[in-house]
């Protein structure tokens, strides 16, 4: 249990983040946090976002984050700037949980079949029967569950966005 190149280990990790911390970038961020709750996300920018604002609750505008303004408290999109204030929903580009579920049962209908083929090539017959219905209900499962869209965020008393600006400034020289 005593590690003699441990101290060593530590001294090089404790090193290594004191020359590095002068070459961290800083970061701004639009953080999307449920009201009451400690769990937030962050949305980064170059992130592709849909958006619908109060003018216009029917349709989603969609873009890409280029820059929030935190002095403005709006986000800036390629051709336009949207205040905080005027976002009634939000919905991210990412997938939802279901997909990934989705995907993982569509590749675990694959395995089966290979076996079941390779098996049945060595001792036959084949069970095409009961291999139809596996792999087709497990692959026509996973399609269905990667139909699942991702979730959207109404702004009001559940979420809101806030504008967050992490940038480093160097202190002032007297």
């Amino acid at each position: 249990m005593n590690d003699p190149i441990m101290p060593i280990k530590f001294f090089f990790l404790v090193l290594f983040f004191l020359v590095s911390a002068p070459l961290i970038n800083a970061q701004k961020i639009l953080q999307l946090e449920k009201v009451g709750k400690y769990k937030i996300e962050k949305i980064h920018l170059g992130e592709f976002l849909f958006v619908k604002t109060v003018q216009n609750t029917d349709t989603w505008y969609h873009a890409v984050l280029e820059d929030v303004s935190i002095e403005a408290n709006a986000i800036v999109f390629p051709n336009r700037i949207i205040p905080l204030s005027d976002i009634v929903a939000i919905k991210r580009k990412k997938k939802s949980g279901a997909h990934g579920y989705g995907r993982t049962l569509q590749y675990s209908a694959a395995i089966p079949a290979v076996y079941e083929v390779i098996y049945g090539l060595a001792n036959p017959p084949i069970e095409w029967k009961t291999l139809a219905y596996f792999t087709g209900g497990s692959f026509l499962l996973g399609s269905l569950l990667r139909l699942v869209p991702p979730k959207k965020y109404k702004m009001g008393k559940k979420y809101r966005l806030r504008v967050l600006d992490l940038t480093f400034y160097k202190p002032p020289t007297p």
